[in-house]
């Protein structure tokens, strides 16, 4: 069960990461780099980086879940991940309306 389970984490974290390198668009030369562009690309691979971890706190809940055989510690634990999951999603998405709010007022 756990081979399965480090096997699922790992496919979702290439998934994930993957979509990221295909999204980010590098600048190809430094000395006309923006700073707007600069920041936009750091956003999303640090958005990205958190969805991904919050994919893997959702998934260790489920598992937690699962095995936990109504033992309180390891439901609590479960409760636990996935409340950690749920406030990193909601971070990362609100990180990422305020960066948008900010292009808007500089530019």
């Amino acid at each position: 069960m756990k081979k399965k389970l480090a096997v699922l984490i790992l496919n979702s974290l290439f998934l994930l990461l993957a979509a990221g390198i295909v999204q980010a668009q590098a600048p190809t030369t430094l000395g006309n780099v923006d700073i707007l562009t600069f920041l936009n690309n750091l956003s999303n691979w640090l958005f990205y980086i958190i969805l991904l971890v919050a994919v893997i706190y959702f998934l260790l809940a489920a598992y937690e879940f699962i095995t936990s055989r109504g033992e309180e510690d390891k439901v609590k634990s479960a409760r636990n991940f996935l409340l950690y999951a749920v406030i990193g999603v909601a971070v990362a998405f609100l990180a990422r309306g305020f960066i948008g709010l900010v292009q808007r007022l500089i530019t």
